[in-house]
């Protein structure tokens, strides 16, 4: 996290905690200068921040607007690994959307009638003309697996001729 000085100032005081604190109930921390590491995050985990210039001994400055971040998600290691894209999993906020072309996302559907265990899926349409998109998973370190195996299910409906291509990629 880093911020301009708006003065002369050489001391600030950081606070920090999860997304939607109430400002001075967080974590508190000095810095001597205009950026702070903030350690011990959990991962995949918003944290608002604010910071205010220390200008004298009992003297600050007003808190900065708030700074809003995110934490990144922790690689999969336990295997198998499994996404039913329901709001009980732990890594449905992991995947990413990648626009190639045009601006259709994927996103969520929650729908009893939907996916392996009825409870949800990952949705996209190219309808309205030709979209490009990829959703990408975590990231998985396959590097216990002997044969690693990728298993899904897909559904194509049909909306006036358009034909999505599932494509599957890895790194």
């Amino acid at each position: 996290f880093l911020w301009t000085a708006g003065a002369t100032e050489t001391a600030w005081q950081v606070q920090y905690d999860t997304l939607g604190f109430v400002p001075g109930t967080g974590n508190f921390a000095i810095s001597s200068d205009t950026n702070y590491a903030i350690s011990g995050l959990t991962a995949n985990t918003s944290y608002d921040c604010y910071v205010r210039a220390i200008c004298a001994v009992g003297d600050t400055s007003s808190w900065s607007i708030v700074h809003t971040f995110s934490t990144q998600c922790e690689t999969v290691t336990s295997m198998p690994f499994y996404e039913n894209f329901s709001d009980s999993s732990n890594t449905v906020s992991c995947w990413k959307n990648v626009d190639q072309s045009g601006s259709q996302e994927w996103f969520l559907y929650n729908d009893p009638t939907f996916g392996t265990d009825g409870t949800a899926m990952v949705f996209t349409s190219s309808s309205g003309g030709p979209h490009i998109s990829k959703i990408v998973s975590p990231t998985l370190d396959l590097t216990t697996l002997t044969l690693p195996q990728l298993l899904f299910d897909y559904r194509q409906p049909v909306y006036f001729g358009d034909q999505n291509i599932t494509a599957v990629y890895y790194r």
